[in-house]
Parts: C-alpha cells; sequence; structure tokens
C-alpha cells in the first residue's frame, strides 16, 4: 500500500539513489602506487608547468590567475604600443602574449570550482576579467590599423585571437554543466 502511488516510488527510488551516491561519495580511495622510477617527484619537473618565462600561474586561485594575467597582458600592451610610436618588431611581443595566455590557459584548466563559487558568481567575475582583456587587446591592436604593415601585424594576432577564445572556453568548462548556459549567455 505504500507503494501504489508513482509519487512515492519515485520518491523511494530517489532516496535510494541519494544514498548510494552519499555512499559512494564517503568511500575511501584507495592510493595508487608510484611507478618504479616515479616515487617522488622533483622541482625539477614541475618548474616549467603553467609558466611562461617569468610569470607562473600553477598552483594560484582562478582569481589570482585571472588578475596576474591581465596584469602581464596589460604590460605587454604598453609596449606593443611604443613599437607602434616607435618603431620596433612587435613580434616577439605579441608572441609573448600569446604565450602568457597559453600558460594561463592550462592553469585555469587545472583549477576547480565548487558549487558554492558558481553560485556566488566567482564565474561571472572572471570572465568579465577575460572580456577586460579582450577589449584591451583589441583597442590597442585597432590602432595598427592605419600602419603601412597591418597585414604582417594582423597574422600575428590572429594566434591571439585563437589563444583568447580558447582561454574562454577553458572559463566555460570550469562550470561544468553551468558553463554551457554560460557560454550561451555570453555569446549572446
Amino acid at each position: 500500500m505504500a507503494f501504489q502511488s508513482s509519487m512515492s516510488r519515485l520518491a523511494a527510488v530517489t532516496f535510494v539513489l541519494l544514498s548510494l551516491g552519499f555512499l559512494v561519495q564517503a568511500s575511501p580511495i584507495a592510493a595508487p602506487t608510484p611507478a618504479p622510477g616515479n616515487e617522488v617527484a622533483t622541482i625539477e619537473e614541475r618548474t616549467g608547468k603553467n609558466c611562461y618565462g617569468e610569470y607562473c600561474y600553477g598552483g594560484l586561485d582562478l582569481l589570482t590567475i585571472m588578475l596576474r594575467l591581465q596584469a602581464a597582458i596589460n604590460i605587454k600592451l604598453v609596449l606593443l604600443n611604443l613599437c607602434r610610436l616607435k618603431g620596433g618588431d612587435y613580434t616577439p611581443i605579441i608572441l609573448d602574449m600569446e604565450g602568457l595566455l597559453c600558460a594561463a590557459i592550462d592553469a585555469i584548466r587545472s583549477c576547480k570550482l565548487g558549487l558554492l563559487d558558481l553560485l556566488t558568481g566567482r564565474l561571472l567575475i572572471i570572465a568579465k576579467i577575460w572580456f577586460s582583456i579582450a577589449i584591451s587587446i583589441t583597442t590597442y591592436c585597432g590602432r595598427w590599423a592605419s600602419n603601412t604593415d597591418f597585414d604582417d601585424f594582423l597574422c600575428l594576432v590572429e594566434k591571439l585571437d585563437l589563444a583568447l577564445k580558447n582561454c574562454l572556453c577553458a572559463i566555460f568548462e570550469l562550470g561544468g554543466m553551468y558553463g554551457g548556459f554560460y557560454g550561451t549567455c555570453f555569446g549572446l
């Protein structure tokens, strides 16, 4: 008599699945045995991860990563503007900016966001920082339109465009199922 209505059956099945989910979440995970030769991770193995030159993003909070990236990109944009005004080779500056973005992308993908971070709007703050980076890059690059070597410059800026898109995709992937929703909203 207790399970005659469909709602009571649904509630019972939901309760059982929820109980199993809690059991799985609370169960201990066996530590993997280290492979021969890989017992201890050395400092040399970790130096190249999420780093580009003197800028390292590994092990940082996501907001800190984005703020450091924004500061580093702004420095490179000032140097790029000096190349435009005084003349000079802008290729290494743009390639450095691409390297900074790629290092930040790797660091962003290693971060994990919880449901609380999504509900408090932390992902939106990070996306706003990305948008300010993208707007500052396009503003500085738009000043090059009157230069004679704009076509060569445009080929390099395409690399920055791809790196910015990959960075945005990495930010959206942080949200899990919510990231698809945020990606749709920001795409509009």
